[in-house]
């Protein structure tokens, strides 16, 4: 409910204030000035100032300048970056809104021990007093995303962008307005719209920077400070005041309270400006659902309409100066700000190499995600700090808390099996950059698994791992079996982009109804993994294959693969399968055929064998794209096989169905439609992210 709430909450900053446009007289549109835009805040509506940037270009009335404030500070910061109108249009509509706002991610190549995103999460700090978070959505995934739309334009000044820019913040500490003019362009946009409560804070300049809607919705004096000399074209995308009836839910009253808090500064602002916009978007949900094209056509009318009064203004305005491209400045020095002081060491002398060449957005964008992949940095930015002769490239990591606590869990009518889930984590508690995590899972199987990640070193990790498991299972070929189990291992980590490889020893006492027997053997596994999103992927591939030497008699293994590939924009092919070699005279070692992930119709009889195999096929199609997030249609084949140690085929079960999907989304879930093999049909659905309580190999 907290992410739902997040996703509405992210476009409750309108405010009122109505000044009609006045259209003046017909001049012919050449000699025409330069134009400053205000962009205001608005949520979804604020797609309606690519129309007017559309109209604005069409026309050859030159912008001179941008200031923009929430949703106008990400459309006016991504124009000012380079990109036309329709670009832009064709930019925003490929947008998935709702993932990015999502940061529940799972644990990247080499760092098994960075933790999902909960659905419940709280920090402490070094003196065990709660610390946050600070708001429901830390907003990674989104900040990376700004991050590449503004790559291409690599400056350390905004007046040094193709447009000249600036966005409006609030800081959280004083409530000062704050007007962003250099650093990181993303960042900017990012702190412009972090809403008080949803979106955690973001330090910038020594502040604590959030919405800036709080004190300047749309920022009509901010742009006359800013750009003196020009006038102000306003686009107001804000909500007025409803009326009672309009009053039906609690997210309405919350809108029209901000609304009435706002609209003092956003009247004033509006009375200074040179000529006032008001797409005619109050009949769209401000979370909008499919209709962003009507939005942005809304802006282009609302221009259109007044294009006498734009030529009027324009052709009254000074002419603006020329201005030319500036190069990518040189990289002078390389600075890492907020990790401890051996990794900041470490990190600048990896990326020294930057040293010397021009800037190269990419590669280093490239260098954040992988200082954001370690387990003791949340976020992860950059700026570019003006120096002589050059730049100064700053990393500009959030530290992470010392401890945490998440809870998660798990349920669904197609497998017996409920999960709570509780996990604790303690950051550098023996060494800088190292990782305890415990995780209990209560259920009637529970278990408890302790971790302990050794400091990452270059792109090398050792890992303690402890758990003991307690499972009952009933299965369809072999009866029930019921065991407790400990383990107990050691292993090292070492990864090449992509591809990880983990080797070391593991052993293993357990006490069941057939026998109580403990083993010991090396343990390899390979992994190799592209995919674009591990929640919720469009493109790419991954690969996992494990082997468990135990005792150096028994030989346990498994191999399981995902490709998925874009079919059309809408609709995508998932293919998914894996193969099980275990022995069926332990159930313990034994391969299982009937899960979440392989035969779901399964999941509460699973079949019982020496080896096990199974293929899954899926079509998934977009349904609906809103702030709630992504529905897909599925519609789904899954064949299986169980063999015994011969290889010889003993069952084959297959299933069809279709599906409504929203992985990846709040807890992430879906409802079905199945039809099996022994002629039956049953009605699934599922909430949250199972655990494999049964692992063939430690």
């Amino acid at each position: 409910m907290l992410k739902r709430l997040a996703a509405l909450f992210l476009v409750l900053f309108c405010s009122a204030g109505v000044i009609e446009a006045d259209e003046g007289q017909a001049l012919p549109p050449k000699g025409m000035g330069g134009v400053v835009l205000a962009l205001s805040g608005g949520g979804t509506k604020g797609l309606a100032h690519i129309g007017v940037l559309q109209v604005l270009e069409k026309e050859g009335i030159p912008v001179v300048g941008i200031v923009g404030t929430s949703m106008g500070a990400i459309m006016g910061g991504l124009a000012a970056s380079g990109y036309s109108g329709t670009d832009l249009e064709r930019v925003v509509l490929e947008l998935d809104i709702a993932t990015l706002l999502q940061d529940r991610t799972v644990p990247a190549a080499g760092q098994k021990g960075k933790p999902d995103q909960a659905f419940f999460r709280i920090d402490f700090d070094k003196d065990n007093k709660p610390a946050g978070p600070l708001g429901v959505i830390n907003g990674t995934r989104l900040l990376n995303k700004l991050l590449s739309l503004v790559a291409h334009a690599p400056v350390a000044r905004f007046d040094d962008l193709p447009i000249p820019f600036a966005a409006v913040a609030t800081d959280l500490e004083t409530g000062e307005k704050v007007i962003l003019r250099e650093g990181g362009l993303a960042t900017a946009m990012r702190a412009s719209m972090a809403i008080p409560g949803v979106f955690e804070p973001w330090p910038m300049g020594g502040r604590l920077l959030v919405d800036g809607g709080l004190v300047a919705n749309i920022p009509v004096r901010v742009a006359k400070e800013v750009f003196p000399g020009y006038p102000v074209i306003a686009v107001d995308v804000t909500s007025g005041l409803r009326s009672r009836s309009r009053l039906r839910f609690v997210t309405d009253v919350l809108d029209q309270g901000i609304t009435i808090m706002t609209r003092r500064n956003v009247e004033e602002d509006l009375a200074e400006a040179a000529l006032v916009l008001r797409p005619a978007v109050g009949d769209f949900p401000t979370l909008g659902t499919g209709n962003e094209k009507e939005i942005v056509r809304a802006g282009r009318k609302a221009a259109e309409d007044a294009l006498q009064g734009l030529r009027t203004v324009a052709s009254r305005a000074p002419l603006p100066g020329e201005r030319q491209r500036v190069p990518a400045p040189l990289v002078k020095s390389v600075r890492v700000e907020g990790v401890p002081p051996v990794t900041k060491s470490f990190l600048e002398r990896t990326y020294a190499s930057w040293i010397g060449a021009p800037v190269d957005p990419a590669v280093i964008l490239d260098a954040c995600v992988t200082i954001g992949e370690r387990d003791d940095v949340g976020a992860v930015d950059y700026r570019l700090d003006p120096v002589p002769e050059g730049v100064e490239v700053v990393l500009l990591a959030q530290e992470a808390a010392p401890y945490s606590v998440l809870i998660d869990g798990y349920t669904s009518n197609l497998d017996p099996h409920r999960w709570l889930y509780l996990t604790g984590l303690s950051r550098n508690l023996f060494r800088e950059g190292d990782l305890l995590r415990a995780d209990l899972f209560l259920s009637d199987n529970i278990g408890l698994e302790a971790r302990y990640f050794s400091p990452v070193s270059g792109y090398r990790r050792q890992e303690i791992a402890f758990s003991v498991r307690h499972w009952e299972t009933e299965t369809r070929n072999a009866g029930s079996f019921e065991w407790d189990r400990y383990t107990l291992g050691i292993s090292r980590t070492r990864w090449w982009g992509p591809l990880e490889m983990e080797w070391g020893i593991f052993g293993e006492y357990v006490q069941s109804g057939v026998a109580d027997e403990h083993n010991w053997g090396p343990q390899m596994t390979f992994r190799y993994g592209d995919l674009d999103d591990l929640t919720d992927p469009t493109r790419g591939s991954s690969i996992v294959a494990s082997i468990w030497w135990a005792d150096c008699s028994e030989l346990l293994w498994s191999l399981d693969f995902t490709w998925v590939k874009p079919l059309r924009e809408d609709m995508r092919l998932l293919v998914a399968g894996g193969v099980t070699g275990g022995n069926a005279g332990n159930p313990v070692h034994a391969a299982y055929l009937g899960s979440p992930g392989d035969l779901r119709s399964l999941g509460s009889s699973p079949l019982y064998g020496d080896y096990a195999a199974w293929l899954r096929v899926a079509v998934r199609r977009l349904l609906l794209k809103s702030g709630f997030g992504s529905l897909y249609g599925d519609f789904f084949a899954a064949k299986g096989a169980i063999f015994n140690d011969s290889w010889t085929e003993q069952e084959s079960p297959w299933e069809i169905g279709v599906a409504l999907s929203m992985p990846g989304q709040f807890l992430g879930g879906s409802v079905m439609i199945l039809y099996d093999d022994r002629g039956r049909w049953t009605f699934g659905f599922e909430l949250g992210g199972p655990y494999q309580g049964h692992k063939l190999i430690p």
